[in-house]
């Protein structure tokens, strides 16, 4: 049974995790609704009827919660039961009654708005529709302790998404739950996306606190063009193609999201000024990717300056690799520079290697060799238990010369050094677990 699942949040711990990116106005929002374990390992989709509370299997427990918006919000109060929006309306009348509450907070320039506890259906979609979408929402609070959108994604390769926002500004949400009934992770991005964020002006402050995604396609998405600053995403995904997958967008954020039984983590092109922290907790057999974490230099931007730590339990054998620095595509000069990566293993079975170096062409070919370059890397972490997959494995050779990458010397203990190119260098950080 996964720690994940069964992790309850002390009120302290719950301070901690809510705090924002800078000082601003706090609301008090109650919480409502369990954070059971299921206690399964079954990776299949729920198959119960829509509309059902599906098994929650969330890390957060209920209690009032005071979430620190990322800048004030204004006083006025907003209750989406006001528009006709309660557990159990028509799927019709629930997306109307968003509409209609973002137009009031819109109109009012901001404030609060209330989900009461219950499940949201809100009814059967094929691929890429949007069910909700908002344009411009700024200065909001979404309080949604024990409230659960649903959907059935019916497309079979379809990404329909729950709540769309374009060009938000100082925007959070609080304890909203996700369930898709339609999700199969044996068919590639067959399931919804929970929160998609795209920006066309410049834009600053998203932000989920206690947020929980269950049998999805993706929790958090964001594409664009790097308009928009400062994403602060926290949640728990379980079951899910992607946890976060942000394109060439999303300066100075970071991600802190727990992961049981996800496919992916994070799939992001040009990361830049970003700090992730992963919990993942996987079964043999399941579903997984050529990476858990996949940094990939991607449309003529490179990865910069970003931190990564994963902690592993379970096992970790359907990933090819925890962390993968992945080059795609093109000779264009990409590179990635101030990485700093961190992988800790805790008693896991399986033989993915904690890092892998690689550059793949869109045929599927693994190049032995590229110009592309990885700059002043630094490889950290620990292995607790006996583990059988390497710590690097190296499967293109740069042929620049900027490369650097720095293995702690715990890590480089438990590797052939030697077999790696001579860019790897081993190094003894301050503290092992730096």
């Amino acid at each position: 049974m996964s720690e994940i699942t069964n992790k309850e949040m002390d009120n302290r711990r719950r301070q901690m995790l809510l705090g924002g990116l800078a000082a601003g106005a706090t609301g008090l929002l109650q919480a409502c609704g369990g954070g059971g374990a299921s206690g399964s390992d079954d990776i299949a989709a729920d198959t119960s009827a829509a509309g059902a509370i599906p098994a929650q299997t969330s890390e957060f427990a209920a209690g009032s919660v005071a979430v620190t918006t990322p800048a004030a919000i204004p006083a006025n109060a907003v209750n989406l039961s006001e528009f006709g929006g309660v557990p159990g309306a028509a799927p019709s009348t629930i997306i109307s009654a968003f509409n209609q509450a973002f137009s009031r907070l819109k109109s009012l320039g901001g404030g609060t708005l209330t989900i009461a506890p219950g499940v949201y259906n809100i009814g059967s979609y094929p691929s890429e529709v949007v069910a909700m979408g908002v344009d411009g929402l700024q200065n909001v609070l979404i309080s949604a302790y024990g409230a659960q959108l649903t959907m059935t994604t019916t497309a079979s390769t379809g990404m329909p998404v729950f709540l769309s926002f374009h060009n938000p500004q100082n925007v959070t949400i609080a304890g909203l739950r996700f369930y898709d009934f339609g999700t199969n992770l044996n068919v590639n991005w067959k399931g919804a996306v929970c929160l998609s964020v795209t920006s066309s002006v410049a834009r600053s402050g998203f932000k989920t606190v206690d947020c929980v995604a269950e049998n999805v396609g993706t929790f958090f998405r964001s594409v664009g063009n790097y308009l928009f600053t400062n994403f602060d995403i926290h949640g728990s995904v379980t079951v899910a193609y992607y946890a976060v997958n942000v394109n060439n967008n999303g300066r100075f954020s970071k991600f802190n999201v727990a992961c049981d039984r996800v496919r992916r983590a994070l799939v992001a092109w040009g990361a830049q000024n970003q700090d992730h922290k992963y919990t993942c907790h996987h079964v043999a057999g399941g579903l997984g990717s050529n990476g858990f974490v996949d940094l990939v230099p991607r449309g003529g931007n490179p990865v910069t300056d970003c931190t990564v730590e994963v902690s592993m339990t379970g096992n970790s054998s359907p990933y090819g690799s925890i962390i993968n620095f992945y080059q795609q595509a093109p000779d264009n000069p990409l590179y990635m520079r101030n990485v700093k990566a961190k992988v800790i293993v805790n008693n896991v079975a399986g033989s993915a290697p904690l890092f892998e170096f690689m550059h793949e062409d869109p045929v599927g070919t693994i190049r032995s060799t590229t110009p592309r370059t990885w700059e002043q890397m630094q490889l950290t972490g620990s292995v607790t238990g006996t583990y059988t997959g390497p710590i690097i494995r190296n499967r293109t050779t740069s042929t620049g010369t900027t490369n650097s990458v720095l293995v702690a010397s715990n890590l480089a203990a438990l590797q052939n050094m030697s077999a790696l190119p001579g860019y790897f260098k081993v190094f003894t950080p301050s503290t092992q677990c730096s």
